[in-house]
């Protein structure tokens, strides 16, 4: 990801604007798939009323 747009408010916006138009399409719920690797994802959707609701978790067997 570029730096130099991160903590913009990009991310806050682009998620508003699908909830609004979600809304608008009679959408009643969104759900969001997040890597455990992209950490400034998880604040993001939590400052924005997401939450998690399951944990997937794995192990590589070498």
């Amino acid at each position: 990801m570029n730096e130099d747009v991160r903590s913009k408010g990009y991310g806050t916006q682009t998620l508003k604007a699908l909830e609004e138009d979600a809304k608008g399409r009679g959408v009643t719920s969104i759900s969001l798939h997040v890597f455990n690797h992209n950490e400034g994802a998880f604040p993001l959707y939590q400052r924005v009323g997401y939450r998690i609701t399951n944990i997937l978790m794995a192990k590589a067997l070498d």
